[in-house]
């Protein structure tokens, strides 16, 4: 087997350095063997929006601007039915999702301009197809694509390491699946990397291209820091790009549990010498990003650091671990800034907080706080629990969790959430590497927040 050939480019200008990347990997000829009847289904990251809380794009989202190129380098190979797809996640029942996504970031602008086809992968219809054992939905507009583009955003992740190729085709599920993934309704330990790995088998081949304009540590979301990288990878064979990836961000790929599952095919290895790498060395580009955050884990009184020194005790929040899927993701920073703020300085008397779907109740807790679906129905009634605070949902609204921290004797306050998230889309304002125009393909809708002249 000949190595898999990836491209490392610099990024410096549009469309040119994505057409320089994409026939650096060979992948022109793919481009090029595209029937103006077939359908091309490009795949970007458009994770989603948790209004009213805001998110810099920057590392988050796929940058519009190479969503775009790919779009011009399709037109120009001849392509006839170019569709951008994806399965934004949907925060709350009158969420929008995907559609709010592709309005937000001027996405029409590519339908006015090139014809474009605009799909929500969350309305189907879907295939079922049994991956190790399990059964998950696929959405047909991307399981049947004559030529799928997948195009993810450079990232450390907070569950997984990498979040790149590989990963990205979650959002080709159905909801019910994706929550399956993270151990939802199984009794046989927590499939995440295992089924990460297994993706990309029943989707159609094509072109991979992960976006590293900019890259997102300790992602995937907005609680991430975005760094200037300038780096597109580039190849027609998805676990060689993700390889490459990994090495941007200063990992081990090898140590990415879904990429060594994945390379765990004969003739394959997580190695980056057994891949032929054209363009730039990997050395001039890549940038250690940390991917975890710091948790106290001592069992009597686990969770962030700083509680110790804000006089937190008799309070325990175990680490959230990979069953925690995205809904009840998105409420735990808010969980815990509130946690943080109106328990500063107070011993909260043996209380323990419970999320995802595998947590137990540690010996020595009175009380217990069972946040969502999942870690309810594994833990309530359980006499080792105490007194259970039960916050039902998947995920639980954030009113909901709010009550139940009143009534365990806290003032919490959502509006510490509100002013942290400001902060945290604010500080690139000022940062002349941090271009809005790469993502908002109509200006007049990127936010005043994002912009230093406003």
């Amino acid at each position: 087997m000949d190595a898999p050939k990836v491209s490392l480019t610099r990024y410096a200008a549009s469309p040119g350095s994505l057409l320089t990347a994409v026939e650096a990997c060979g992948g022109a000829a793919v481009l090029e063997a595209v029937d103006p009847s077939d359908r091309v289904v490009i795949k970007p990251n458009l994770v989603g929006a948790d209004d009213p809380y805001p998110v810099a794009p920057y590392g988050v989202y796929t940058t519009s601007r190479l969503v775009e190129d790919m779009v011009i380098l399709l037109r120009d190979a001849g392509a006839g039915r170019i569709c951008v797809a994806e399965g934004s996640v949907r925060f709350t029942p009158d969420d929008p999702g995907t559609p709010k996504m592709f309005d937000r970031l001027g996405y029409d602008r590519l339908t006015e301009r090139y014809g474009v086809e605009l799909i929500d992968l969350n309305d189907g219809p879907f295939a079922t197809r049994e991956l190790d054992g399990h059964s998950l939905a696929f959405a047909r507009p991307a399981l049947e694509a004559d030529l799928l583009i997948n195009m993810p955003v450079l990232k450390t992740h907070n569950q997984t390491k990498l979040s790149a190729g590989l990963k990205n085709l979650k959002g080709c599920l159905d909801v019910r699946s994706r929550k399956r993934c993270h151990g939802r309704g199984l009794r046989s330990g927590v499939p995440l990397d295992s089924l990460l790995a297994r993706l990309v088998d029943e989707l159609p081949r094509g072109l991979s291209v992960v976006d590293g304009i900019y890259a997102l540590e300790r992602g995937p979301f907005a609680l991430g820091r975005a760094h200037r990288f300038d780096a597109l990878v580039a190849s027609t064979d998805p676990l060689a790009a993700d390889l490459v990836a990994a090495g941007l961000l200063g990992l081990d790929p090898a140590s990415v549990t879904h990429l060594a599952m994945a390379a765990e095919r004969p003739e394959r290895t997580p190695a980056l010498v057994d891949l032929e790498l054209v363009g730039e060395e990997l050395a001039s580009l890549a940038r250690p990003l940390a991917w975890d955050f710091d948790w106290q884990t001592d069992p009597a009184a686990a969770g962030p650091p700083q509680w110790r020194s804000l006089g937190i005790t008799g309070l325990s929040m175990p680490k959230y671990d990979a069953s925690l899927c995205t809904g009840c993701s998105v409420i735990y920073n808010p969980l815990v800034l509130m946690l943080t703020k109106a328990a500063a300085g107070r011993d909260m008397g043996r209380l323990q907080v419970l999320t995802g779907k595998r947590m137990r109740p540690a010996p020595g807790f009175d009380r217990s706080l069972l946040v969502g679906d999942c870690i309810i129905a594994r833990n309530s009634g359980d006499p080792a629990a105490g007194t259970a605070i039960e916050v039902p949902g998947c995920p639980p609204p954030l009113a909901d969790l709010v009550e139940a921290l009143k009534r365990l004797g806290l003032d919490p306050d959502l509006d510490v959430v509100l002013a942290y998230r400001h902060r945290l889309a604010e500080r690139y304002a000022f940062d002349p590497a941090f271009d809005p125009d790469l993502f908002y393909l109509r200006p007049e809708r990127c936010p005043a927040w994002l912009r230093a002249d406003e």
